[in-house]
């Protein structure tokens, strides 16, 4: 099954390529030019799914190309912010040299968000008090392990992400066995069997304001502030939430806005209202271009 799309203009992959190639697992593959990716349809079947760009920036065409037929086509619009207003968002950010720069940059990259809720919050946990780098190993490690498949494709070999029912099936010890500690364990365990058993409700949350939805995704257990924020953001896809206390996010202002000086969890977060409502992508893109130019840091909880 073979068929296009055309994203809103701008729109391009180029730069999310090189930012992700290294920061890759078994249902998320950047290679060769083109993203695959790993979808579970209505009957839990996993679907390999190869994502290319064609056309230009301004007029950009995606290749979907899948060896099966979907039988509900995945939301590409929200995992590739199809509804982000990238115009508007470039005119707002043009008085700030910095900003301004970095849009022109990487004019066209759209936030590459993740395939729902429950996997946004299970790297939340994965990646806490970690390096980007130690984070992709075991982020890759816990998708061989736990994810459905395998699918061989040209040599390669994909599994989808674990869904909630697959982890809420295993014990502690079993999700342990990746690599991670007790805590972060029982975290995930907890987290699938809120979404099972019914008890998180994440449809909930749109009918929130950002300060009660934080609150009530803290409630699960293991979830801090950086890691509520993160989920909304990569999950959920709201664009005026920015976790603030990030190293990494404060490094990238330190180094672009203030001659390399250290930058609080409050500085960051004053620094980022005048960025509203866009802050989320405004991190993004601050982080993008820190990234790319070799900047490591480490994320809080």
């Amino acid at each position: 099954m073979q068929f296009t799309l055309e994203p809103p203009a701008p729109f391009t992959l180029k730069h999310l390529k090189r930012v992700y190639a290294s920061r890759s697992d078994s249902s998320c593959l950047w290679m060769n030019d083109a993203l695959y990716m790993v979808f579970v349809n209505i009957n839990d079947v996993p679907i390999l799914t190869k994502i290319e760009e064609l056309g230009t920036s301004d007029q950009p065409i995606l290749l979907i190309t899948t060896p099966s037929e979907f039988d509900s086509i995945p939301n590409f619009s929200h995992l590739f912010s199809f509804r982000d207003d990238l115009k508007s968002f470039y005119q707002s950010v043009q008085t700030d040299p910095v900003m301004n720069r970095i849009v022109n940059q990487y004019y066209g990259t759209r936030i590459f968000h993740n395939r729902s809720f429950f996997e946004s919050a299970v790297i939340a946990i994965l990646e806490q008090q970690i390096s980007v780098k130690a984070a992709t190993k075991i982020r890759e490690r816990f998708v061989n392990h736990f994810g459905r498949g395998p699918i061989q494709y040209d040599g390669m070999v994909f599994r989808a992400f674990p869904t909630a029912h697959d982890l809420f099936e295993l014990s502690i010890d079993d999700i342990r066995l990746v690599g991670i500690s007790m805590n972060k364990a029982k975290a995930i365990h907890n987290l699938a069997q809120c979404l099972v058993e019914g008890s998180f409700q994440v449809q909930s949350l749109f009918s929130q304001s950002k300060q009660l939805s934080i609150k009530k995704i803290m409630t699960l257990k293991g979830i801090g502030l950086w890691s509520a924020q993160y989920i909304l953001t990569m999950g959920l896809a709201w664009n005026d939430i920015v976790a603030h206390g990030d190293l990494g996010l404060r490094k990238a202002i330190s180094h672009y806005y203030k001659k390399g000086q250290p930058v609080s969890a409050d500085e960051s977060q004053d620094f980022f209202k005048r960025f509203i409502p866009w802050r989320h992508v405004v991190g993004y893109y601050l982080l993008m271009d820190h990234i790319e130019n070799g900047k490591k840091y480490v994320t809080s909880i």
